[in-house]
């Protein structure tokens, strides 16, 4: 074979694999003509996705924190380029976690990796709901591997903490102490306690017990108001409440209330519920007069009561209904590790007393 056949197969290799990529990538558009995120861009799909979550029974402060991650971070990294929903592959996110992480080195700005994280969500959420649509075919967000954030700590208040707060607020008759042994028992929300009234204090005649009809909860924008609704779907729920509690709550309302208010926390000089910065204001004020932690917050009982319940041995399935919960993996998330890693060495001595004999 001559040089000159030599340089003709060459020719002919490269053009065949010329073709091959031109077949392919007339393919590829064929199939992406085939969704409707062909024809609208991501930008354009996000505004609309938004507006859509907007009339939706979704919590305002969700919502908010949802416009503000794409406004912010988002829409400025997708918008010079305009890529066409089908055109962003797994490439442009994996480009857009590295803008982000940008962001999280530049310690002029204040942005954490627990604010990369959230960002890419909130990209995620949109994608999955576009693959739901017939926008596209997958979510280029599932192959795309983020930098691990390192777990807060997350403190629940312990159960001295809660006598200190409890012995202070009833001793001076403040007109929202029932809001301590509520907030303890039930683990329930700020924003449902506060929406909370008395119509919704019921008895299960079946089980003859009392509990509470958790359906509504004050939000926490700017402006707050009573939504018809809670954060989560499963947020709607019976809220059990033991004899001794509810003993309490009508003590409450007939010693504190003098049986004349509709909410169960409510304003001390008129028949409305409270303000939730106005709760949180007061529930400072307690701290700081009785020397729990500062940073204790009417979240801190949420992670109290899934610390306690869980070092009870209470069932998972029934710790989950009773505070609203969707999986098993929130309830991990709101146990103290600090307080569980005490209970180890009993587990240890549990398993020690089970093989007794066997070794």
């Amino acid at each position: 074979m001559t040089m000159d056949d030599n340089n003709k197969v060459k020719l002919d290799n490269d053009t065949i694999r010329n073709i091959a990529k031109a077949l392919a990538d007339v393919q590829q558009e064929q199939q992406k003509a085939q969704f409707k995120g062909s024809s609208i861009t991501l930008i354009d799909y996000m505004q609309d996705w938004l507006q859509m979550k907007k009339q939706t029974n979704i919590d305002v402060k969700t919502y908010e924190s949802y416009e503000s991650r794409y406004r912010n971070h988002i829409k400025p990294f997708f918008e010079a380029d305009a890529p066409k929903l089908t055109d962003v592959d797994t490439n442009a996110v994996s480009a857009f976690v590295g803008a982000l992480r940008e962001k999280v080195d530049n310690t002029s700005i204040r942005f954490s990796m627990r604010t990369l994280h959230d960002v890419f969500t909130v990209l995620s959420i949109a994608l999955n709901e576009a693959v739901r649509g017939n926008y596209i075919p997958r979510n280029p967000c599932d192959n795309v591997r983020l930098p691990k954030v390192k777990k807060t700590q997350k403190r629940a208040i312990t159960k001295e903490e809660v006598k200190k707060l409890y012995d202070y607020a009833r001793g001076a008759n403040h007109f929202n102490w029932i809001a301590i042994p509520l907030l303890f028992e039930t683990g329930m929300r700020r924003g449902e306690l506060l929406a909370l009234t008395w119509k919704d204090v019921r008895y299960d005649i079946e089980q003859r017990t009392h509990y509470i009809n958790i359906t509504k909860a004050v939000g926490a924008e700017k402006k707050a108001t009573i939504h018809e609704y809670t954060k989560t779907q499963s947020g709607v729920r019976r809220c059990y409440i033991s004899a001794k509690l509810y003993n309490l709550m009508m003590e409450y309302r007939e010693k504190t209330q003098h049986n004349k208010r509709t909410y169960v926390i409510t304003q001390k000089t008129k028949d409305g519920w409270r303000e939730p910065r106005n709760f949180n204001r007061t529930m400072k004020q307690w701290c700081d007069k009785t020397g729990v932690d500062a940073d204790t917050s009417p979240h801190s009982f949420r992670h109290a009561y899934a610390t306690y319940m869980m070092m009870a041995g209470q069932p998972m399935d029934a710790v989950m209904r009773q505070a609203g919960w969707s999986n098993e993996r929130m309830i991990h998330y709101y146990t103290d590790d600090a307080v569980m890693s005490q209970k180890q060495p009993e587990v240890a001595e549990a398993m020690g007393r089970l093989t007794e004999g066997m070794f």
